[in-house]
């Protein structure tokens, strides 16, 4: 099995970026299951809504020179998010999934940008399914630290689960046996000749879930960046490994030793916690060649990143507890480099319901000129508080 949350990749048996010209497409097989969908059970709705609300104190102000200044203004800013979402599935047929996310923190945003996923997916058989719209793929197993980054955006280091993942296009998945499938992605531009392409297969070799895979873009520019990547998952009673790889040429194929490479791997661990609740560890690492001219470098020229935390400490029935630490090092730097520590609370009275309340602090060794250099976050001190309802 994959792991849980964040971005885990589907698994094989499971069934299941301008995002205007895949709604055409939306239409089109809504229309065509509406018949399929009518002789069965009514739809089943599930409804969420949520509000974030952060407050954070800069620790660096972002100079013309690209440099990070120190800012010791003390001043402190805030920026409210409202979240929306719903998910409609009509026996095993239909399945229509929709997120929405608006900020209020002074900048414009883009309907692109607001809406997180609309998506339509259709189980045309027993073998094939179908999906049209902006979706969150899923493809890859780290939680943290990406390097599967081609297709969809890299993870949020500090919001995994918040990242904005989504893709727009059309998707098939092909699932001939319960131990393999095959995945077609393509992501249209305004010119079909620069669409995304990409095809991923996966298949359990015993209790380890593997996939194999090649991503083909091309910008608007016509320059074409290829991409192979693989991952895998091995999950026992109480313990787990995942890893994940990618290696991506940013000149095409024109010298495979300019290829930019990239590997994450992770360990869960699952413990039986008083209160009847599990504490999980998870530990998470990230290597990652800086600069891929530079191919006879890789142990000179490369950023390590590193990731720890405890997810689920009850502190009553309702009440659970997080701890979690980040550090990443980069060429130049000292070895422990960027440092970002954090703790937060959840809250759930009952089951429709969560309130969570967060704190970061962030510490980032200085260079000799005195300039920092943070990675995860350019914020000193950050709280966040919100709260989330489902119906």
């Amino acid at each position: 099995m994959r792991p849980s949350g964040g971005a885990g990749a589907p698994s094989a048996r499971s069934r299941r970026a301008s995002w205007a010209r895949p709604l055409a497409v939306l239409a089109i097989l809504s229309g065509g299951s509406a018949a399929l969908a009518a002789d069965e059970a009514p739809p089943t709705v599930t409804v969420e809504a949520g509000f974030d609300f952060t407050a954070y104190e800069p620790a660096a102000v972002e100079a013309a020179e690209g440099l990070w200044l120190p800012d010791g203004s003390r001043r402190w800013y805030s920026s409210e998010t409202a979240r929306a979402g719903i998910q409609a599935r009509w026996g095993n047929r239909l399945t229509l999934d929709a997120r929405l996310e608006a900020p209020f923190d002074g900048s414009p945003f883009a309907a692109d940008d607001a809406l997180r996923e609309l998506a339509v997916s259709w189980n045309a058989g027993d073998y094939v399914a179908l999906t049209a719209g902006k979706q969150n793929l899923k493809w890859g197993t780290a939680r943290v630290f990406s390097s599967e980054d081609t297709l969809s955006p890299a993870l949020d280091p500090l919001d995994p689960a918040g990242t904005k993942r989504g893709v727009a296009g059309l998707r098939a998945d092909v699932i001939p046996t319960w131990w393999a499938s095959l995945s077609a992605v393509a992501i249209p531009a305004y010119r079909l000749e620069r669409s995304t392409l990409g095809l991923r297969a996966e298949f359990l070799a015993g209790e380890t879930d593997l996939a194999l895979g090649a991503v083909r873009s091309v910008d608007s520019e016509g320059n074409e960046t290829p991409a192979v990547f693989a991952d895998a998952a091995r999950f026992f009673d109480r313990f787990g490994v995942y890893a994940e790889a990618q290696a991506k040429g940013r000149k095409g194929l024109q010298d495979l030793r300019d290829w930019d490479l990239a590997a994450t791997a992770g360990f869960q661990a699952d413990f039986p916690a008083w209160l009847n609740g599990t504490v999980t560890f998870l530990a998470e690492c990230r290597w990652a060649e800086n600069d891929p001219r530079l191919p006879d470098s890789l142990d000179e020229d490369a950023s390590r990143a590193l990731y720890a935390g405890l997810s689920g400490i009850p502190l009553s029935r309702s009440v659970n507890a997080r701890l979690y630490g980040l550090c990443l090092t980069e060429t130049g730097q000292g070895p422990l480099g960027t440092v970002l520590l954090g703790t937060a609370l959840s809250w759930s009275p009952d089951q429709g319901i969560s309130v969570s309340l967060g704190y970061e602090l962030l510490g980032a060794e200085k260079k000799d000129d005195g300039t920092l250099l943070p990675y995860l976050t350019p914020n000193r001190h950050r709280v966040d508080a919100g709260v989330t309802v489902w119906y």
